[in-house]
């Protein structure tokens, strides 16, 4: 797979040199590239400890992975740090996410700047934004553009990228995709891992989710 975690693996993979890395894609059907690509895991109330601390983590690793590519000379043109707008329809609740993001910001400061603003600080920021009274900031909030950001590390890495539907075969040693023969796989398929796992005879509670989400371009 060379979606964001498929591809990340292969970059960092690739600085390895007793390593040879390929990796298999067939280039369809990856939530990668059709992500909104928005990073501001800081206001989720979920209960999950454990799926916090992953995309809080998750959030975090940018910083390095910006200045690991940035060293190789790579563009990092897939990244903007724009900022995050959050609305509620119940505006009392903005507090209780201020308090939360406040506490958060002890060990992510990547969160930066927090304020409740109103409808004209707001548009100081961002001009024309209209339907509330006030809104929860933080400067911290920031976009991935999914595609260019896998194209970036597949071009950093120079491994061998093979465009193709493939299946996985375990040998006595090692693993067979395709034609070739590997020592280790990593597998980053994302909702399609049954599709690998199940003609193994393994069960995975892992499917696709569909959702929608409007993407607005400003001029």
């Amino acid at each position: 797979g060379a979606g964001i975690v498929g591809a990340t693996a292969a970059y960092y993979l690739s600085k390895e040199s007793d390593l040879e890395v390929t990796v298999f894609d067939h280039g369809q059907g990856q939530a990668t590239k059709a992500a909104a690509g928005i990073i501001s895991p800081w206001f989720s109330k979920r209960r999950n400890k454990a799926w916090y601390k992953m995309v809080r983590l998750g959030a975090d690793f940018y910083v390095d992975l910006l200045a690991d590519l940035e060293k190789s000379g790579q563009e990092i043109d897939f990244y903007q740090r724009s900022g995050v707008f959050l609305l509620k329809k119940d505006e009392s609740k903005l507090e209780e996410l201020y308090e939360l993001a406040l506490q958060r910001r002890e060990e992510s400061p990547l969160i930066g700047q927090l304020a409740i603003l109103d409808q004209a600080s707001a548009n100081e920021l961002f001009p024309g934004l209209q339907g509330f009274d006030r809104l929860l900031y933080a400067s911290g909030g920031a976009r991935v553009d999914g595609q260019l950001l896998v194209t970036r590390l597949i071009e950093a890495s120079h491994v061998k990228l093979v465009k193709e539907k493939v299946t996985l075969t375990p040998l006595a040693s090692g693993y067979q995709i395709g034609e070739e023969v590997f020592d280790r796989v990593i597998l980053a398929t994302g909702a399609w891992l049954g599709h690998i796992l199940e003609p193994l005879g393994y069960t995975v509670d892992v499917r696709p989710q569909k959702g929608q989400l409007r993407d607005y371009q400003l001029g």
